[in-house]
């Protein structure tokens, strides 16, 4: 990435952090208001986000269009959005609690989280790793740089719980990343994380009040993250070599 597009691109990952880790709920009482104020923040972000990079903008490369891939291809990826209630299928007990009315908000905001994140991490990131020759790297790297960019939370709160969150979004950003590259397109990602936050955090966290069987949690997400990633690795190497011979394919560099 040319010096000055990074420079521009920290830029933008600054004001994104500012926005997310803001908070607005102490300065603003009144839920209605809080709302309305970070919803027009998160509006006023993605204008700003648009018209700054517009010139540096990858759309025509991978616009928001339909993706023409068979889409049964991303059915690992409904499972991942669904990891959580596996373990729930595990330990039931750990369901205490409906659906709250404010889940419908919730999701309005995680649109946007989906857009933003999107937006920043691949959109803009992954073309922009120029100096890297290798897609799989730029993909890695990005995941990295995702993943590394949530420790936000733990430093706000220095629960340890929010470093497990570190490891998860670099997992994320990798299938987000193949996702990516392999469809062509970013209306995927997006709709592929909006699912991820909703059922895996926004309704699970409805439901639950923690996570009793911590082995399990871990090893039944593990276990799930690992089909995924191996089936969309598989579907990477198959396709982009078959697409193109000479692409290159993980640990070899193609000029």
């Amino acid at each position: 990435m040319e010096k000055r597009k990074f420079f521009d691109w920290l830029l933008i990952v600054f004001v994104f952090l500012f926005i997310n880790t803001f908070p607005l709920s102490d300065f603003i009482k009144n839920f209605w208001v809080s709302f309305g104020v970070y919803l027009a923040m998160n509006i006023a972000f993605l204008i700003f986000l648009y018209f700054y990079w517009k010139k540096f903008t990858t759309l025509k490369v991978y616009p928001f269009k339909p993706v023409k891939k068979n889409l049964l291809l991303f059915l690992p990826l409904v499972v991942v959005s669904a990891s959580n209630f596996a373990y729930l299928l595990y330990v039931p007990q750990d369901i205490v609690g409906s659906v709250s009315w404010t889940l419908p908000l919730s999701m309005i905001l995680t649109v946007f989280t989906a857009l933003k994140e999107e937006a920043i991490f691949r959109l803009l990131l992954i073309p922009n790793l120029n100096m890297v020759k290798s897609r799989f790297w730029r993909v890695i790297i990005s995941a990295a740089i995702f993943g590394v960019a949530h420790i936000t939370n733990f430093l706000i709160t220095f629960d340890p719980q929010y470093l497990i969150q570190i490891a998860y979004t670099f997992g994320l950003g990798i299938v987000l990343g193949f996702v990516y590259e392999y469809g062509r397109s970013i209306s995927m990602c997006i709709g592929f994380h909006f699912l991820f936050n909703v059922i895996n955090d926004t309704i699970y966290k409805s439901i639950t009040n923690g996570i009793s069987n911590l082995p399990a949690y871990f090893i039944i997400n593990t276990a799930v993250a690992l089909f995924a990633g191996l089936y969309l690795l598989t579907i990477y190497l198959m396709v982009i070599k078959k697409e193109n011979p000479q692409a290159d394919l993980p640990f070899i560099r193609v000029e």
